[in-house]
């Protein structure tokens, strides 16, 4: 079974992105507060959020058509909470990510778990950070089967693996 690796891109919006983006569109949201609205996101043409902290497989809202799939999200490997909350170096976050992807792979040898790592360029991204990151990607995808790709493509895998 192929590990999952996400590496994407996210960003805050409006409703001008809801309207333009289309329904390859996913969400993080500034807080985990949405469980009543969840129909709303969906009918706003989001397909996945990735606001949920409790597993490491993507799984369905029961929320009727269209769906409306969780990705899963750690906040042991958000460099936010990392850095100014937890306090943690950068050795150690590069560990964390490191011990995180080992535990996953093995799980992953039976069924497929996929690692999100969540970085701001203005946290991870400066000069005395990078290199942790970059080498702990490098570690990641040394290893045979993991799949580097993006949320979107993750849930049309789940979705047509679900619909078999």
């Amino acid at each position: 079974m192929d590990a999952a690796l996400v590496v994407e891109r996210r960003h805050r919006f409006g409703p001008h992105d809801l309207a333009t983006r289309g329904a390859d569109f996913g969400k993080r949201h500034v807080s985990v507060d949405h469980a009543k609205r969840r129909p709303d996101l969906a009918e706003a043409g989001i397909r996945y959020v990735c606001d949920w902290v409790n597993d490491d497989q993507p799984y369905l809202f029961d929320i009727g058509n269209p769906p409306l799939v969780s990705l899963p999200y750690s906040v042991q490997t958000n460099d936010v909470p990392v850095y100014f909350e937890m306090k943690v170096s950068v050795p150690e976050f590069e560990a964390t990510l490191r011990r995180q992807f080992d535990t996953l792979y093995r799980e992953g040898e039976t069924i497929p778990r996929v690692m999100a790592i969540a970085v701001h360029p203005f946290v991870t991204g400066q000069p005395h950070r990078i290199g942790a990151l970059d080498a702990a990607l490098e570690y990641i995808c040394s290893h045979a089967g993991v799949w580097r790709t993006t949320g979107w493509e993750i849930v049309q895998h789940f979705l047509a693996q679900k619909s078999k």
